[in-house]
């Protein structure tokens, strides 16, 4: 039964790992834009002001120079409109980049949310045979397979997916849009050109590409579970019936 114990404990440890990888994606950063420095003069003192955008779950985050933060959401239909306004004067792609970035979050968090759904079910499984009630069942090892795949592949999509964000992969004009977005004046007036910086990928899209890799362990242990379930039944039995 030691075997039996060292999986199921195996089991259950991978899939909180993975729980624990795809959590991020509903607490941490998408995204990440640059805005580059902005220098100020008052009299005789300059000084130079930095500021950023973060891609959160929720919506674009602005962080200033003084550290302060203010927050928006994704699918505003004021951001996604005003580009459409007779009276709008900026960039006509900022709108559309501020949408798509919105829908492939989105749609990351919901594939992320559907993996998480499945991996919860393979540590129950887990749990329940480390508890001894599903010791050699095949339907258990045919649904840990069934789930482990199912995860790795939701897990890998939803990181997969805030790729396509221009947030996460686009080119200095996309980050000028959302310094726009987030700063008045505009990053490509008030902020040096120069100095901002293409838009980097974040940690919480990373860290759901690294639980579909891990959830591939859930899959494996499952084979092992089917593979071993005739034996593990025989053990059980022996141990039942006071014979091993």
């Amino acid at each position: 039964m030691n075997r039996v114990r060292i999986r199921s404990t195996l089991l259950l440890c991978v899939a909180l790992i993975v729980d624990g990888c795809c959590l991020g994606m509903y607490t941490g950063a998408y995204a990440f834009v640059d805005c580059g420095t902005k220098t100020t003069e008052v009299g005789d003192v300059e000084w130079r002001e930095y500021g950023q955008v973060l891609g959160m779950p929720w919506g674009p985050m602005c962080v200033d120079d003084n550290g302060g933060l203010s927050s928006m959401v994704w699918h505003n239909e004021y951001q996604i409109n005003q580009c459409k306004s007779s009276s709008w004067s900026g960039s006509s792609m900022q709108c559309k980049e501020y949408e798509e970035s919105g829908d492939a979050f989105s749609g990351a968090q919901a594939l992320t949310s559907a993996a998480m759904f499945f991996n919860n079910f393979v540590a129950l499984s887990a749990l329940l045979e480390l508890l001894g009630y599903t010791v050699g069942s095949k339907c258990q090892a045919a649904y840990v397979i069934t789930g482990g795949v199912l995860t790795t592949v939701l897990c890998l999509a939803g990181g997969a997916l805030c790729f396509a964000a221009g947030m996460s992969v686009g080119d200095k004009d996309v980050s000028v849009d959302f310094c726009n977005i987030c700063f008045t004046g505009g990053a490509g007036s008030a902020y040096d050109y120069d100095s901002i910086k293409n838009p980097t990928i974040a940690g919480a899209p990373i860290g759901a590409l690294v639980g579909g890799l891990f959830a591939i362990t859930e899959v494996v242990i499952g084979i092992l579970m089917c593979a071993q379930a005739d034996r593990d039944k025989e053990t059980l039995t022996s141990v039942e019936t006071g014979t091993l």
